[in-house]
């Protein structure tokens, strides 16, 4: 008979590996570094809603920064939120660390009873991604924004947000900003404003219709712990 591997209980390793744990199997889930928003509530918090992000990701479990510690072994229900939709687990929590400085607390989870369709889903978002290869997901997210130019703080653009993630942001703009250019973004989001510093890695030049929208790249910088939460927030449980 096949082993039933979704009762099996998996346990993250100090070194980010999830190993499961079974004498007879001994099998090792592939470690991504995806870094995804994700809500989190446990029973001993009366399920309170907590935000935070994924710092690595497996199809047996994931490396969570959270804003507070966690006690070992807590069953908490997680909503991860992806490129491909939302993915809801329950896990069990296997160690916590210490405080990043400035940010939030790291902690080892470990998947438990994952249904076929949970797997599929894990899987189909992973497959694409080499092993241990650092990547910043980006979630598609339509948002105005305001945008201030270092070299020109008196002259704000306007515009709106394609997609976003913890580091980055693509933005479409009235005019091109060369690469390099430091800016202040203002995102507006239903749940209010969010500030952030960012630097513009690319722009594409202007389309040939007058007026068109230019997508640039940008990369966040700067970010207060605070931010990141508010952004994961809007991402993992957007208002309708």
């Amino acid at each position: 008979m096949p082993v039933a591997w979704a009762r099996l209980p998996y346990y993250p390793r100090a070194d980010g590996e999830v190993w499961m744990d079974s004498s007879s199997a001994g099998h090792r889930f592939p470690r991504y570094q995806i870094q995804l928003p994700v809500l989190q509530k446990a029973a001993h918090t009366a399920n309170r809603v907590e935000v935070g992000w994924t710092l690595d990701l497996s199809e047996g479990g994931a490396s969570l920064e959270l804003p507070t510690r966690l006690p070992v072994p807590a069953l908490i229900w997680l909503r991860l939120q992806t490129d491909r939709g939302p993915i809801e687990l329950e896990a069990r929590v296997a160690w916590s660390g210490e405080p990043f400085p400035g940010r939030g607390v790291a902690h080892g989870v470990a998947f438990l009873g994952t249904t076929e369709a949970q797997r599929q889903a894990l899987h189909a978002m992973l497959a694409s991604r080499g092993e241990g290869s650092e990547s910043g997901i980006r979630l598609s997210l339509d948002l105005p924004v305001t945008c201030r130019p270092e070299n020109e703080p008196e002259s704000p653009l306007r515009g709106r947000t394609v997609d976003l993630s913890r580091e980055g942001v693509l933005l479409l703009l009235d005019r091109p900003l060369p690469a390099g250019t430091s800016m202040e973004l203002l995102l507006h989001t239903p749940r209010g404003s969010l500030t952030a510093e960012g630097v513009v890695v690319w722009a594409d030049l202007p389309g040939e219709r007058t007026g068109a929208p230019v997508q640039h790249g940008v990369r966040l910088t700067s970010l207060s712990w605070s931010t990141p939460l508010a952004l994961g927030l809007v991402l993992a449980d957007p208002p309708h």
